[in-house]
């Protein structure tokens, strides 16, 4: 098991295996941000793979963490370019 920050990480649902996400929907409140998890069937077909719930203070930290592993990523095998999905690339929004 792995310990950070005097944390025990546990895996009491099983989820070890993992899944593979290809696509993640987002939605917001004043309250939270709402993340579902999904993958795309050979069918087209958007499977729930599971729904998650952040405070606004935990969305932005993680997209700061996101921010610096990607960076590390890059740096490390290259620049990432964005997926292009049924919209066209998945780029911030500059609004």
């Amino acid at each position: 098991m792995d310990e950070s920050n005097g944390l025990k990480f546990t895996d009491p649902m099983g989820m070890a295996p993992g899944r593979f996400c290809t696509l993640i929907n987002i939605g917001h409140t004043p309250e939270f941000f709402a993340l579902d998890f999904r993958t795309v069937t050979p069918e087209g077909e958007a499977c729930l793979l599971g729904r998650y719930f952040l405070t606004p203070q935990h969305a932005k930290r993680l997209m700061y963490t996101l921010t610096e592993h990607i960076a590390g990523f890059e740096k490390e095998f290259g620049v990432v370019n964005p997926a292009e999905g049924p919209a066209g690339p998945a780029e911030p929004s500059t609004n």
